[in-house]
C-alpha cells in the first residue's frame, strides 16, 4: 500500500475524508474490518463488529484486540501479529476467537494488509471472516465420520466418501448392493458412480454438488435416477456434506443414498402409479405396438369437477379421503391390463390397452362417470362429485407419450367448457383450437402491452325529447393483422386468462377522460354520462373503489356522470362483499346500473338488496316487440316496476322505428341501438355531440 493510500488512513488525515474513506470500506464487506496500531489497539471498526460480535464497534475503539481473544488463542494471535508485521503479511492467515457479547464465542479466519509509511509499518487492516458454523461443521463431521464407517454395514442407506485429496471413494456393502454391484465389481473410482447417473439428471446433479462444494448451499441434496446392475434405473436420494481445511477448502465429501423408487413411482395418497409411472407406461405401450397399427389403445383423462368446492367448504382432509375414494372406484371399472393413476390434486388418467373398438373407450368412461356420481360418504359428510373426461385413441398414431397426454387433456378440458360432467373424445379440430386459443392468448397480452385497445362509444338516447343524453363505453381490438377482433372473441378468453381486470380499467379511465374532453368543449352538454361496463372479476377486486376514485380525481370527471353497469353474475358469487362494494360507490355519487335485466333467475331479489339507481332490459326483451304481433308486456311490467322503484330503465337494442314508438308509450326513459348509431370512434361522437340530433 502506497503513501497516497496512507494519507487517507493516517490520524492526521482530514477527518471527514477518512471517515468516508472507511464508511465505504465497512459497508462494502460483510467480514468485520479493523484498522489496528502496531500494539493490536483498535482504532477502527466496521459496522460488522455489532452484528458478529453483538457489540457497538465504537465500544473496541481504543482497546487492544487482545481483551476480545479467547485465552487459549492469545499465543496463535502474537503469531499472527508478528506475521502481519513483517513482509509475509499477505501470505498469512490466522484462526482465533472473539468475545460475542452473550459470552460466547466467535470463531473467524482473518488476513491482513499493513499500513507502510517511508517502508515501516504503522498499523494494520485485518479483515476478519466469520467460520464458526464450519468449525461447528467439521468438528461434527469429525466425531461422526468414524461412528458413521461402523454403522455403514448395518445401515439401510448406502454410505460414501470421497477423499476429494487422494481422488478416490469408499462405497459401502449397501451401496453396492442398491446398484446391484458385486463386492470386486467397483474400484474407487468416482467415475464409477457419476457414469451410471441417467443421462437426463447429470448436469443438475452435478450443478448442486458444484453449488456446495463452491460453498453456496449447506449440504448436497438431490433425488436422480442411477443404473442398476439389471440394466434398469432406479430412484434414489443423495445427501452429503463437505468437509472443509482451515483455508476452506474441501478435502472430502461423505454421504448416503437410499432407493426412493416406489415414492417416486407411486403415489403417497392413493397408491396409484403416478405421473411418471403412467408416462413410462404408455411409452412402453406406444414403443411395443409402433409397427402394429391394428393395435388399439386409448388414453382418458379424468379431471373432478368442483372439487375446489369440497376442499374449501369441508377441508383437505376431507378432500383427500375424497380422492381416495375416487382411486377405489375407478380401479373397479378398468380390466386387469389396463393402468389407472393420479397425475395429481384431482386429475387421474387410465390407459386402456388393447381395444376392440373405440367405442370401448368411450363405455369405459361413461361407466367410470356413472359410479363417481354416486355419492361418497367420508365421515358424517355426504359428498358428491361429478367428472370430465377426455379420450384420446392411439389411431392417431402416436410416437411420444407425452402428445397422447397433451391431447386427452384438450379433449377434457373441452368436456368442461361444454358444461362438465360429459366427455369428449379427441379430433384434429380440437388440436386447430388450442393452438388457435393459444396464439390469441399470446397476441391479447401483446395488445395490451402495445396499446391495441380502443373505445367506441355507443350513444344513450333519453327518448322523450329524443336527445343525447351520454354514451356507453365499449371495448373494441384492433389487431395489426386480423383488424378488428369481435368482443365475442376476446373478452371470455380475457376472463378466462385474467386479463380482463387490466382491459376494464383502461376502459374506465379512456372513457372518462374522453368524457371529461368532451365536457370542456361543448358546454351545452356537460351533464353527458358515460357508461362503463365493470366485468366480475375486476368487480370483486379489493381494490375497484379506490380505483375508480383515483380514475375520477386524475380525470376531473364528475361522480354523477359516471355511471358503472354491472351484471348479476358479478354480485351473485358474493352478495355481501358486492352490497359493501356498491354502497361504497354510491356514497362517491357514482351511478349504477344492473346490466342485462331479466336474464337472471334472482334479478328481482338483486333490485332490492343493492342500491341500483337503472336498470337495463336485455335487447332479447326489446327485439322482440312488434314481431309477428308479439306484445311488450314483459317490457312494460319491468318498466312498471322500476317506476315504483324510483329507477331509470335504459332499453337496450332498439333497432326500429317501431320500437321506439313503444317504449315511448310505455314510459321507458332510455334507450340505445343501432336505430340511433352503431357504436363510434371519439372522433364521430364529438360530431353527433355538436351536431345535437334530435330522434
Amino acid at each position: 500500500m502506497g503513501r497516497s493510500t496512507l494519507a487517507l488512513l493516517r490520524n492526521d488525515s482530514p477527518g471527514k475524508q477518512r471517515e468516508a474513506w472507511f464508511g465505504i470500506l465497512g459497508r462494502s464487506s460483510a467480514d468485520l474490518v479493523l484498522v489496528l496500531d502496531r500494539m493490536a489497539v483498535v482504532e477502527y471498526t466496521s459496522a460488522a463488529a455489532e452484528r458478529l460480535l453483538g457489540t457497538p464497534g465504537t465500544l473496541l475503539v481504543g482497546h487492544r484486540l487482545h481483551d476480545q481473544l479467547h485465552p487459549d488463542d492469545e499465543a496463535l494471535f502474537v503469531d499472527a501479529m508478528y506475521e502481519w508485521n513483517s513482509s509475509r503479511c499477505a501470505d498469512h492467515v490466522a484462526e482465533f476467537r472473539l468475545r460475542h457479547e452473550d459470552g460466547d464465542w466467535v470463531a473467524v479466519e482473518a488476513t491482513a494488509v499493513n499500513l507502510l509509511d517511508d517502508g515501516i509499518v504503522r498499523g494494520l487492516v485485518v479483515t476478519a471472516r466469520d467460520i464458526t458454523s464450519r468449525r461447528d461443521t467439521e468438528a461434527s463431521l469429525g466425531e461422526s465420520h468414524a461412528r458413521l464407517m461402523r454403522a455403514a454395514r448395518g445401515a439401510n442407506d448406502g454410505l460414501w466418501d470421497w477423499d476429494m485429496q487422494a481422488g478416490d471413494i469408499h462405497y459401502s456393502d449397501r451401496w453396492r448392493e442398491l446398484v446391484g454391484a458385486d463386492p470386486g465389481q467397483l474400484q474407487g473410482q468416482v467415475e464409477e458412480w457419476f457414469d451410471r447417473i441417467h443421462p437426463e439428471d447429470r448436469q443438475h446433479f452435478h450443478a448442486l454438488l458444484s453449488a456446495h462444494i463452491d460453498g453456496h448451499t449447506d449440504g448436497l441434496e438431490s433425488d436422480h435416477r442411477i443404473l442398476h446392475s439389471d440394466g434398469t434405473y432406479r430412484w434414489v436420494l443423495c445427501r452429503g456434506q463437505a468437509v472443509r481445511n482451515s483455508r476452506g477448502k474441501v478435502i472430502r465429501v461423505a454421504g448416503s443414498m437410499i432407493d426412493i423408487s416406489d415414492r417416486k413411482l407411486f403415489d403417497g395418497l392413493t397408491g396409484l402409479p403416478n405421473r411418471t409411472t403412467f408416462r413410462d407406461t404408455l411409452q412402453g405401450v406406444i414403443d411395443r405396438n409402433s409397427e402394429d397399427p391394428e393395435h388399439l389403445f386409448a388414453v382418458l383423462m379424468l379431471d373432478l369437477d368442483r372439487f375446489k368446492v369440497v376442499n374449501d367448504s369441508l377441508g383437505h382432509g376431507t378432500g383427500d379421503r375424497m380422492l381416495i375414494s375416487v382411486a377405489r372406484r375407478l380401479e373397479t371399472c378398468v380390466r386387469a391390463r389396463d393402468t389407472v393413476s393420479r397425475l395429481g390434486g384431482d386429475e387421474f388418467a387410465i390407459l386402456l390397452d388393447d381395444l376392440d373398438a373405440r367405442e370401448d373407450a368411450e363405455k369405459i368412461a361413461e361407466q367410470a362417470q356413472k359410479l363417481l356420481a354416486q355419492p361418497i360418504y367420508v365421515g358424517s359428510n355426504e359428498v358428491y362429485t361429478t367428472a370430465s373426461v377426455g379420450i384420446a385413441l392411439s389411431s392417431k398414431g402416436y410416437g411420444r407419450a407425452g402428445d397422447m397426454l397433451r391431447d386427452a387433456d384438450t379433449a377434457m378440458h373441452r368436456a368442461k367448457r361444454g358444461g362438465r360432467d360429459r366427455a369428449e373424445t379427441f379430433s384434429t379440430a380440437m388440436h386447430v383450437e388450442t393452438v388457435n386459443h393459444f396464439r390469441m392468448e399470446v397476441d391479447l397480452r401483446r395488445a395490451l402491452r402495445r396499446k391495441e385497445f380502443r373505445v367506441r362509444y355507443q350513444p344513450l338516447i333519453a327518448l322523450g325529447p329524443g336527445r343525447l343524453a351520454g354514451f356507453e363505453a365499449l371495448v373494441r381490438w384492433q389487431h395489426p393483422e386480423r383488424g378488428f377482433v369481435s368482443p365475442m372473441d376476446f373478452i371470455p378468453l380475457a376472463e378466462e386468462v385474467g386479463l380482463i381486470a387490466p382491459i376494464d380499467r383502461w376502459v374506465l379511465g379512456e372513457a372518462s377522460r374522453q368524457s371529461r374532453e368532451w365536457q370542456l368543449h361543448h358546454g351545452h352538454q356537460s351533464n353527458l354520462t358515460i357508461c362503463v361496463n365493470v366485468s366480475s372479476k375486476q368487480f370483486s377486486r379489493d381494490d375497484t373503489v379506490d380505483e375508480v376514485a383515483r380514475v375520477l380525481e386524475e380525470t376531473g370527471l364528475e361522480p354523477g356522470c359516471l355511471k358503472l353497469e354491472i351484471t348479476e353474475s358479478a354480485i351473485m358469487d358474493s352478495p355481501e362483499r358486492a352490497s359493501e362494494i356498491l354502497d361504497d360507490l354510491r356514497t362517491m355519487g357514482v351511478r349504477l346500473a344492473l346490466d342485462d335485466f331479466g336474464t337472471g333467475y334472482s334479478s328481482l331479489s338483486h333490485l332490492h338488496r343493492f342500491p341500483f339507481d337503472t336498470i337495463k332490459i336485455d335487447r332479447s326483451f326489446v327485439s322482440r316487440m312488434g314481431i309477428d304481433g308479439q306484445n311488450p308486456e314483459i317490457v312494460r311490467t319491468i318498466v312498471a316496476l322500476a317506476r315504483s322503484l324510483e329507477m331509470d330503465v335504459v332499453a337496450e337494442g332498439v333497432e326500429t322505428a317501431l320500437q321506439l314508438e313503444i317504449l315511448r308509450d310505455l314510459g321507458c326513459k332510455y334507450g340505445q341501438g343501432w336505430y340511433f348509431a352503431k357504436p363510434l370512434t371519439n372522433e364521430d361522437a364529438e360530431r353527433l355531440i355538436i351536431a345535437d340530433t334530435r330522434w
